[in-house]
């Protein structure tokens, strides 16, 4: 199992998706600027924590990892797309779902990579947190096309995205209470030794 330290990120992406989940059902249509603004803080937190990761594994080549620099590059850009786009957007609701779409799809990204990470480290991980990934990308993408295409209710889809987001973040707890250390093999009990026999003089 990953230590506290590396587990961070996760940690904080749980926290969002369950205050974005709560404020999705409860109250939709205010929480756009507050979203984003958190979202690009989560964003900045991560992406200079994989910088950090990134140095600390050119110390040790074997266990670096290509994508480190450009999820760390990408989670900047985003970060920054969403700050000054809450902060400059006149109507930054306007897009707004579009955008919780996209959020659904960086979570889903960042778990599929934090799940590759941990296989090629050999850390112990729980295959809960890929099955997560897979869906809040497919959530995503229905988010987008479903608000694109106007087939549901834009109040029903905001409502059903918070339900889900919510669960995503009970599965990723799971998936941190699953994966604990496996247990080490216990050695066969030695046959006792019996001692040579004496020569009789």
């Amino acid at each position: 199992m990953k230590n506290i330290k590396n587990m961070i990120p996760t940690l904080l992406f749980i926290l969002f998706e369950l205050a974005f989940g709560i404020l999705l059902i409860s109250s939709p249509k205010q929480l756009t600027k507050t979203v984003l603004i958190c979202f690009g803080i989560v964003l900045l937190i991560v992406g200079f924590i994989y910088l950090l990761r990134f140095f600390k594994e050119k110390k040790d080549p074997e266990k670096s990892n290509y994508l480190t620099m450009p999820f760390s590059v990408i989670a900047f850009a985003a970060a920054l797309f969403c700050i000054l786009y809450a902060l400059l957007a006149a109507e930054p609701q306007k897009f707004a779902t579009i955008i919780y779409g996209a959020i659904f799809i960086v979570l889903g990204i960042y778990k599929l990579k934090d799940y590759n990470d941990d296989k090629k480290a050999g850390v112990t991980t729980s295959f809960i947190t890929l099955i997560s990934g897979l869906i809040s990308i497919l959530v995503g993408i229905a988010v987008i096309v479903l608000y694109t295409m106007g087939s549901l209710d834009h109040d029903l889809l905001l409502l059903l995205a918070g339900i889900i987001m919510i669960g995503e973040a009970v599965l990723d707890m799971l998936a941190i209470a699953l994966a604990k250390p496996k247990a080490q093999d216990t050695p066969a009990e030695e046959a006792p030794s019996v001692p040579a026999p004496t020569e009789e003089k």
